[in-house]
């Protein structure tokens, strides 16, 4: 058996990514690996070198000894370099934490030349890499079902900052949404725009607020259907929140956060919520979905209802809703999550790497 005297993560880490996506992930294991005594270092893609500096980089992991290399997949090319290194370095052992199943995903993103290509490496890598760490049981049942992997298959999930964080009691409930998937198909934008303009024929006083990534063409249909819709003074698109802060005084002033992705292997936002007091409504589709418990810790909205009775639902949500079980709620779904701080999750990681 080796002794591993450090920890080597791989992949991007972009500072504008810092809050969110397989980057918020490196970042937070990072910190925490060094405050429990354990060395942790990075070869990164990043805005201080180049990728051809970047692989060089990589390529000097095939001389390093009793390491754990941990990649985090954001792309498949760093994935595939690191798993040839991994047949010729024997010193050290090799994770590969999945964020995303590419195949799934293309579904709901504009094709492009090199599809076929991308999902080529991804079955190969998927299929031989000798560790493969999932964010969730649905991304465990997803790659399954995709492909047919050799190695050993764990499940971690990913956690959050501020557990600590005490939420405060609501005084009243003002229909207020909040949804952090940008404009992002995949994410259920069109199906929630459709939805809400349905719910403010029922309900004048409703309000969502939509934060999150987009490009200049998704912006442009964006503003294009709430003009058609009447929408204009019930939807508000805020951009990218750009600090923690921000995106805790995001689920503060909602009363509700909804989530519709059509496919996300965990989705950070749901547990977010929870941890700050912000009540989920959301579909199975996402991996942190499982802490739902319909009525007791949010609200879970069954994947076959139509848009309209789905209006119709969150209708009587709010209706039904009154502060003292809002606040019940929000309180139970702080408990459920008791256990995903990011310093629980790092103790996951050294776990399956045999440091502890």
């Amino acid at each position: 058996m080796n002794f591993f005297d450090e920890i080597i993560l791989v992949g991007k880490m972009y500072k504008r990514d810092c809050s969110n996506g397989p980057t918020a992930v490196m970042y937070a294991l990072q910190h925490e690996f060094n405050k429990s005594g354990i060395k942790c270092t990075t070869r990164a893609l990043s805005e201080d070198i180049t990728k051809i500096q970047f692989l060089i980089r990589l390529a000097g992991l095939i001389k390093v000894r009793n390491k754990i290399i941990n990649v985090h997949i954001n792309g498949f090319v760093s994935a595939m370099f690191v798993l040839l290194i991994s047949r010729v370095n024997k010193k050290c052992d090799f994770f590969l934490t999945i964020h995303g199943i590419y195949r799934e995903q293309i579904k709901y993103y504009k094709s492009h030349d090199y599809v076929w290509l991308y999902k080529k490496l991804e079955k190969y890598i998927y299929n031989n890499f000798p560790n493969i760490i999932c964010v969730s049981e649905l991304c465990k049942e997803t790659l399954y079902k995709n492909f047919t992997p050799k190695g050993n298959i764990y499940v971690i999930e990913n956690g959050i900052y501020d557990m600590e964080y005490v939420i405060s009691k609501k005084r009243k409930l003002n229909k207020l949404f909040v949804f952090l998937g940008g404009l992002q198909e995949i994410k259920g934008i069109e199906q929630l725009i459709f939805i809400f303009d349905r719910l403010v024929y029922l309900d004048t006083e409703v309000k969502l607020k939509i934060y999150g990534s987009s490009t200049d063409r998704q912006r442009e249909q964006f503003e294009k259907n709430i003009v058609e819709r009447g929408l204009k003074k019930y939807v508000e698109y805020g951009g990218m929140l750009k600090n923690r802060t921000d995106i805790i005084r995001a689920y503060q002033e909602a009363d509700y956060h909804i989530s519709l992705s059509k496919f996300d292997t965990f989705n950070n936002t749901i547990i977010e919520a929870m941890n700050y007091g912000c009540v989920n409504i959301s579909n199975t589709k996402s991996g942190a979905a499982h802490f739902i418990k319909n009525r007791y810790t949010g609200f879970i909205i069954n994947d076959d209802v139509e848009n309209s009775d789905m209006a119709e639902l969150l209708f009587s949500i709010l209706n039904s809703v009154d502060v003292e079980n809002y606040n019940m709620i929000a309180t139970n779904a702080k408990a459920a999550i008791a256990e995903n701080g990011w310093s629980n999750i790092a103790k996951n990681y050294i776990s399956v790497f045999g440091m502890e």
